[in-house]
Parts: structure tokens; C-alpha cells; sequence
């Protein structure tokens, strides 16, 4: 395949094939697109492999969603719609970008580490009832600096561990942050608590 590319969604026939892969409805993707927030597709050769969703809050750029086709995971798509999410907010004169996942997905935990985001809250039944872990990427930070120009974000040493859960929601709640996540879920600790 060739390299992914990415790029912002405003053409309606993207938003078409955007949709059935973000679940959203055509009209919606383009009254983002037409309002000012973040729709974007990564495509390989004419496929659209992945897609981003994101709209404008007070203090930043919430990610709302980012979807890839199961076909295309662990090849960097999602890290080349994070990456052009980044590019986009700061050319919207913003900072950061917020982002909530279930905190059973290793691969977002390691994705949003990996790209310099602190996992800052646990929202223990959010909205629809599941709990949530909150990301906060602060863009021009050293970490996601570092990140941006290739160069890899040495992991600390985690002084504890953390199953996704109250347990979780307590370390983060007393100053903990996160480190790392094991392949089993199990999260890293370092700091007070």
C-alpha cells in the first residue's frame, strides 16, 4: 500500500465515506466541516483507511473520535491522525487537545503517551455510563515537541500499578500520573498517592 496521507474532509463525497466509518451522520460531518472544527481522513492510494473527529471547546480541541479500519491497525494511521490533528489545532491558534477513551484500550493509552499527552482525570460513569480516561496534550509542551521530531519519550519508571476502575480514578484524583500501560491494561504509576 502506498503511505497514508491525511488531510482535512470537506468534499461531500469524503463525508460520505467518512461517515459509515465514524458511525456519524453525513449532515453532522459537514456542519463540523462547514463550522470551524476537525474532520480529517487518512487515506492509502484512493482508501480511506481512518478518520478524526473533532470540535472547538473554550480552552482547546476536543477529539471526539478517531476511527481505523481494522486492516489498517498498527501501521501508524491513527499516530498520522493525531499528528495532523496537532498541525490543524495550532494553525487554529489553540494549545491543547483533550480527548476521553475507555480505559481498557491499551492501544489509545499507548498512542496518547506516546505522542507526549498526559492522561490527566478518570470519569468513572460517564455520559452513557462507562467510565472514561481523559487526555490532555499541551502542543507545544517538551514531551509532545520531543514526540513531534521523532524522538522517542523515554518511559519513567512506575512506582505502582493500577487496574482501569476506582483505583485508577483514586491515583489520578491524588497527583499520580501515568507512565505506562501494560499489555494487560494495568497502568504505571508515578507520584503521590
Amino acid at each position: 500500500m502506498p503511505p497514508v496521507s491525511v488531510r482535512d474532509l470537506t468534499a461531500p463525497a469524503d463525508l460520505h465515506r467518512a461517515a459509515p466509518l465514524l458511525s456519524l451522520p453525513v449532515d453532522l460531518l459537514r456542519d463540523l466541516a462547514t463550522t470551524g472544527s476537525l474532520v480529517a481522513g487518512a487515506v492509502e492510494g484512493s482508501t480511506l483507511v481512518g478518520a478524526s473527529v473533532g470540535f472547538l471547546t473554550p480552552t482547546g480541541l476536543h477529539s471526539h473520535l478517531t476511527v481505523v479500519v481494522p486492516e489498517a491497525r498498527r501501521r501508524g494511521v491513527g499516530t498520522a491522525l493525531a499528528w495532523h490533528q496537532r498541525e490543524w489545532a495550532l494553525a487554529a491558534g489553540l494549545g491543547s487537545i483533550t480527548c476521553t477513551f475507555d480505559p481498557e484500550n491499551v492501544a489509545c493509552a499507548r498512542l496518547s503517551l506516546a505522542v507526549g499527552a498526559e492522561l490527566t482525570s478518570y470519569l468513572l460513569a460517564h455520559a452513557d455510563g462507562a467510565d472514561r480516561l481523559v487526555a490532555t496534550w499541551a502542543l507545544r509542551s517538551a514531551p509532545v515537541t520531543q514526540a513531534w521530531h521523532g524522538v522517542p519519550i523515554e518511559p519513567e519508571e512506575g512506582d505502582r500499578r493500577a487496574r482501569p476502575g476506582p483505583e485508577l480514578a483514586a491515583a489520578l484524583d491524588s497527583g499520580s500520573h501515568v507512565v505506562g500501560v501494560d499489555a494487560d491494561g494495568t497502568y504505571l504509576l508515578r507520584g503521590p498517592g
